[in-house]
């Protein structure tokens, strides 16, 4: 998947640039995993399948690129240009699109697996329950990111509604996609590509380690 700037631009939307828990400030980029996921502390939003390493970045290892770094790209970049993340070999920063520098934040980023195995356990029961969380501003916000991101790429899409077992008043929201394109050979192939979100209470305490945050 590729994150074009409208993208970028709709991932910030879900960023808490004054939050005083630092690490939420930022975009959690695991290009190992090939994932980018976001919070404010209420909405959680997780994109897989995305490819921005850089070609010559030194390490795919976890990082959290800061929001102003992000922003300070976005004014440069133009309409189609993809974004690309150069790693340093010491992971304490790199460069965005070979032109911003950053300084990666230190800090431990809320564990969003353990949301979104919950949710994906719901979805496999076939139990969806009932969706009883209802706030205006955040569901505006939830549909506004998901369509500029998945509207970036052309193919089938579907949403599904899993609200979640344990906790309460939460919605889950995934949006699929895919599209044929040739492999390596030559061969044609179904690539499929899923975007998640979670809209949530703003308790975080079972993302963080020991139920702690920091």
């Amino acid at each position: 998947m590729k994150v074009t700037k409208k993208v970028l631009k709709s991932l910030l939307k879900c960023v808490d640039e004054e939050n005083i828990r630092y690490f939420l400030t930022g975009l959690y980029v695991d290009m190992g995993k090939k994932q980018i996921t976001v919070t404010d502390g209420k909405i959680l939003v997780r994109m897989e399948g995305v490819d921005v390493a850089d070609p010559n970045t030194e390490s795919k290892n976890p990082v959290i690129i800061e929001y102003k770094d992000v922003k300070a790209l976005l004014s440069s970049m133009t309409t189609n240009e993809r974004l690309r993340i150069c790693l340093n070999k010491d992971e304490t920063g790199g460069v965005l699109n070979g032109r911003i520098a950053f300084d990666a934040i230190d800090g431990i980023y809320p564990n969003a697996d353990v949301l979104f195995k919950e949710t994906e356990e719901r979805k496999a029961s076939g139990e969806p329950g009932k969706f009883s969380f209802y706030d205006p501003k955040l569901m505006g916000k939830l549909f506004d990111v998901m369509n500029s991101i998945v509207d970036s790429e052309e193919g089938y899409r579907f949403f599904s509604y899993y609200p979640s077992k344990n906790l309460l008043s939460s919605l889950y929201v995934e949006k699929s996609f895919g599209r044929l394109q040739f492999d390596e050979d030559g061969q044609m192939q179904n690539v499929e590509e899923k975007v998640k979100m979670l809209i949530m209470p703003i308790n975080m305490s079972n993302m963080c380690p020991n139920g702690i945050l920091a």
